[in-house]
């Protein structure tokens, strides 16, 4: 459930939508390692960057109101409908 107007990650202008996941591009994405095939039959370390998934219901520390994801948002709180 969403609180309409609250400072979530729903209304937030760092709030990038990829599907059905939400990722928060506030700072740069993290850089992980991955198993990745070497060609000789083995496992050889990889590296991957990714922004961290977040959930859009949960408040944020860094909020920054954007006024097009928060028009959205209040546009189908109407219908009950949860949008991500």
């Amino acid at each position: 459930m969403a609180i309409i107007g609250g400072r979530s990650c729903r209304s937030c202008e760092h709030r990038r939508l990829t599907g059905r996941e939400t990722f928060c591009y506030r700072y740069p994405p993290c850089v992980v390692v991955v198993p990745m095939p070497d060609g000789r039959g083995g496992m050889a370390a990889g590296f991957q960057s990714v922004y961290p998934q977040v959930d859009p219901n949960m408040p944020c520390g860094e909020y920054a109101r954007s006024e097009v994801n928060a028009k959205t948002e209040i546009e189908h709180a109407a219908d009950g409908a949860t949008r991500q």
